[in-house]
């Protein structure tokens, strides 16, 4: 028995190899099995990643970024204009203009003194030589209004674009880029 025994045990022990063996063959294939579905997982996903971010980056940011760089430069142009226009131009000043007002009897009449500025030197200097066109102009421009009219707080503003855009007309060498008014009073 005792020889049975070791036979038996001999065999338990080559069945207990035997199977051990076989799980050891087994985990093996899987291994094997999971390098290479790592492998061929790795070769399809990075040329999709790839394309997926070279596909991202031309039709959304790219794009984005180019309007983003078109808004700064247009800022910037901006900011530079309001810099040039900030400083200050030539000034020509038209003084003492004395007008009656509309339907007044000769009773109101309007003081008023106003300057025009310009960037452009041969403006003023078509300014000088158009003088009384110009006061003409802006005595026609008030014989129109009451005294009424006059007093609204909104016909400052309103005359003076109508008197640029008046005078501007009137100009052959370039435009005036405001009126200022010095006096504008009322009696």
């Amino acid at each position: 028995m005792d020889s049975n025994a070791k036979t038996n045990m001999g065999s338990e022990a080559g069945n207990d190899r035997g199977a051990t063996d076989q799980q050891t063959a087994q985990n093996a294939v899987p291994q094997k099995s999971g390098k290479l579905l790592k492998i061929i997982l790795c070769v399809l996903l990075i040329p999709t990643l790839s394309f997926g971010a070279y596909y991202l980056t031309k039709t959304y940011l790219l794009p984005r970024y180019q309007e983003f760089k078109a808004e700064k430069e247009s800022v910037e142009e901006s900011s530079r204009n309001v810099k040039n226009k900030k400083q200050m131009g030539m000034i020509y000043t038209i003084k003492d203009l004395t007008v009656n007002t509309f339907a007044s009897r000769g009773l109101r009449f309007i003081l008023m003194e106003f300057a025009v500025e310009t960037h452009e030197e041969q403006v003023i200097e078509e300014i000088k030589m158009r003088e009384p066109q110009i006061r003409d102009l802006a005595i026609s421009y008030l014989r129109k209004y009451s005294s009424e009219q006059i007093l609204d707080l909104s016909f400052q503003e309103t005359s003076r674009t109508d008197l640029i855009e008046l005078i501007n007309r009137r100009l052959n060498t370039g435009k005036i880029d405001s009126l200022y008014y010095l006096t504008l009073v009322l009696q």
